[in-house]
């Protein structure tokens, strides 16, 4: 059939680069929220978008108020065109949002899911988002000490003296 592919734009955080921003980054996906639509008073809390969950509350006001001047088939028109624009304009109130905190729109992606969109995001800017790696003159190599069993080994031959066993392979000549 056909694939479906979903555009984002991404958001990195404030104050942080390389991999700790990358870690952090947020995918905000173009077109229509469809949990905005269908639970948008809890989509705002969950995304804590404090200013436009002011203005949706006094916005629902105007609608219900709307039902009390000019009755209530006007009033669920209007609640059903202000829902439904709600939710077209819900990805784009979380941009403005974020942008609000401080958030910098890096770039766009698109992918069938998530997922796929930020391996393409990032695939291409690995020089960008890896973690700085520290230059030494010379290379360090960790002094490691030589390792010694730990008390006795399990035998099943009980308490007889048994050689000791490093790793898997018992040593032989001793």
């Amino acid at each position: 059939m056909f694939s479906r592919t979903t555009h984002y734009t991404v958001h990195l955080p404030p104050e942080k680069e390389g991999v700790d921003g990358a870690l952090r980054a947020v995918f905000v996906k173009d077109g229509m929220n469809w949990p905005a639509l269908v639970i948008p008073f809890l989509w705002l809390l969950y995304r804590r978008m404090w200013l436009p969950l002011l203005f949706y509350l006094v916005a629902s006001g105007a609608v219900a108020a709307l039902g009390f001047r000019f009755g209530e088939a006007a009033a669920q028109w209007c609640g059903l065109l202000f829902a439904i624009l709600f939710a077209l304009e819900a990805n784009n109130l979380r941009r403005w949002s974020l942008s609000r905190r401080g958030w910098r729109e890096a770039g766009a992606a698109s992918g069938r899911s998530e997922d796929e969109a930020a391996i393409r995001f990032f695939g291409g800017r690995e020089d960008e988002f890896t973690a700085p790696r520290p230059i030494a003159s010379r290379p360090v190599v960790p002094e490691v000490a030589p390792a010694r069993p730990r008390g006795r080994p399990w035998s099943p031959a009980g308490d007889r003296d048994t050689p000791e066993v490093m790793g898997l392979f018992p040593e032989r000549g001793g």
